[in-house]
């Protein structure tokens, strides 16, 4: 009997090694992971006085209480993840193509550095620096570009600045990782063939960038709809988000089958909007698709290939 489970083990290790080799990472998200979120799903059939299922919490996140903080969360997140990839893309083309590649490693690493730092203490290094009493806001009124009563705190732009500072690692490191896989003599066969800095970055650079793209777009809108620190220290608490909702339920009002209707509510209500976006930018690229020249790989915009 010990002689045939050492052989299932061994032919199972010749086999199926890659399997094997990723077990531990099944069972870590298994019970860490996916066993919490069945607990999270099946509590929030129940409200905190009944033990009857009911979807009464699932239609409570319809009010327009949830329904303003959701929206909340869905613009911060965009506007962040949009802004992340205004920032990083011109980034990662800076650094793959007028870098020397001895030191690409070092700049990357030196900008990777600050989210080696807790991130609460990250925020609040930024809530000492723009508050009144704050180095950038005294140099900003010593240059005469502030008054006394001014203020760079409960802004929403600088809200945005903030939250581009702690996520565009997620967006960069996947665009740069795809740039720098491109062959170079692709880029010098563009150039041969006439083509400007301008086409071959849309004919050539961006379609073969599209992979990492659509990975950091998502990576940090799925963190950013989540986010409630940053709004709540920077921006000053003026607005209700999805993720003050989700901790006020459970650790002001300790109603956790509430928060965890809140929790899947929300998270189909960002999912949703992904497809619906990712739908409406195939449409509007096949429109353009008549006016101008899209790429072919722009057009199927699979971020899977």
């Amino acid at each position: 009997m010990v002689q045939y489970v050492v052989y299932l083990v061994k032919k199972s290790f010749k086999q199926e090694f890659g399997f094997v080799l990723a077990m531990p990472a099944v069972i870590w998200q298994i019970c860490f992971l996916l066993l919490p979120a069945l607990v999270l799903f099946w509590r929030s059939l129940f409200t905190i006085d009944s033990w009857g299922v009911t979807l009464a919490n699932y239609v409570s996140c319809t009010g327009a209480t949830y329904a303003a903080a959701i929206y909340n969360s869905l613009v911060l997140a965009y506007l962040t993840a949009l802004a992340c990839l205004l920032f990083c893309l011109p980034l990662a083309l800076v650094i793959n193509f007028h870098i020397k590649r001895e030191l690409r490693t070092a700049v990357l690493l030196f900008l990777m550095m600050p989210s080696w730092t807790n991130f609460i203490i990250r925020i609040y290094s930024w809530f000492f620096l723009l508050r009144n009493d704050g180095m950038l806001f005294r140099i900003l009124q010593g240059l005469g570009l502030l008054n006394a009563g001014s203020s760079l705190l409960a802004n929403q732009v600088v809200t945005i600045v903030v939250m581009v500072y702690c996520y565009f690692p997620y967006m960069l490191l996947p665009i740069y990782n795809c740039i720098s896989n491109i062959n170079p003599r692709i880029l010098e066969a563009s150039g041969d063939l006439g083509a400007s800095s301008w086409q071959t970055f849309w004919r050539v650079i961006l379609p073969l960038s599209i992979k990492g793209i659509g990975s950091g777009w998502l990576v940090v809108t799925l963190v950013s709809f989540g986010e409630f620190a940053v709004p709540e220290l920077i921006g000053g608490g003026k607005y209700a988000y999805w993720g003050n909702l989700v901790v006020n339920n459970f650790l002001l009002l300790s109603d956790y089958n509430a928060g965890s209707a809140v929790i899947f509510f929300g998270i189909l209500v960002i999912l949703a909007s992904l497809l619906l976006i990712y739908a409406a930018l195939k449409l509007l690229l096949l429109v353009l698709s008549h006016f101008v020249t899209i790429p072919q790989k722009l057009l199927r915009l699979n971020f899977a290939d």
